[in-house]
């Protein structure tokens, strides 16, 4: 793919970006005509839009919510995305939540995960990123082992900690009807056009290499979360 297969959303700041990408995801849940998968970052970016989602009600639009990963951390829940998303969406999203369960064991973990998000993978309406320091996606970093998975969801492990990690992989990723890249700073940016979206082994360039969809990729100019 080429620089102009990205849809390229730019705006000042991570609040104008985040209120313009909610009005889209509510949009794309709409246009499908029937509740599908929303799958959701952790981390500083997505917060403004995962509070906006909350605030709106555009969230109770899909029939399910998930991570795209998470941190395995059972002695340390409050560390884990599904603890802030239970914490912004409140009771609403109790019944709707894919999460990872915190066993002891993460073999465990991953494959209760992967059973519980495979039904909704054909109706996969939504799915946000946030591209790391690193060019990481969701827990997919470059160069790593789990770029090559062909399951649904595999174990992964980050450089820092909580080091073990769940994560989609790059072929469901890849299902996904709508596909948005945050970018915050310029910092970023540079990293995105000079390695993330040229070098093979990073996830972002394998992602558009499957995916048979236009990436859109959201950038704050400003780097305040």
């Amino acid at each position: 793919m080429f620089l102009s297969d990205y849809r390229t959303h730019r705006f000042p700041d991570l609040e104008a970006l985040s209120s313009t990408l909610a009005t889209s995801i509510a949009e794309a849940s709409r246009q499908t005509g029937k509740p599908g998968l929303l799958s959701l970052p952790g981390g500083r970016s997505p917060l403004r839009l995962i509070r906006i989602l909350a605030r709106t009600g555009a969230a109770s639009l899909f029939g399910a919510i998930s991570t795209v990963d998470e941190r395995w951390s059972p002695e340390d829940f409050a560390q884990t995305n599904a603890r802030m998303l239970r914490s912004e969406f409140g009771p609403s999203i109790r019944s709707r939540l894919i999460a990872l369960d915190q066993t002891p064991d993460l073999s465990t973990a991953v494959a209760r995960f992967e059973t519980s998000i495979s039904p909704w993978l054909n109706d996969f309406s939504v799915a946000v990123l946030a591209i790391g320091d690193d060019g990481h996606i969701a827990s997919l970093f470059p160069g790593g082992p789990e770029l090559s998975a062909r399951n649904i969801v595999c174990a992964s492990t980050s450089p820092i900690a909580p080091f073990q990690r769940c994560t989609l992989t790059l072929s469901s990723l890849a299902r996904a009807k709508n596909i948005h890249v945050i970018i915050v700073g310029g910092q970023k940016q540079d990293l995105l056009y000079q390695v993330a979206l040229r070098q093979d082994s990073h996830p972002l360039k394998q992602l558009v290499n499957l995916s048979d969809r236009n990436i859109n990729l959201w950038i704050s100019e400003s780097s305040e979360y």
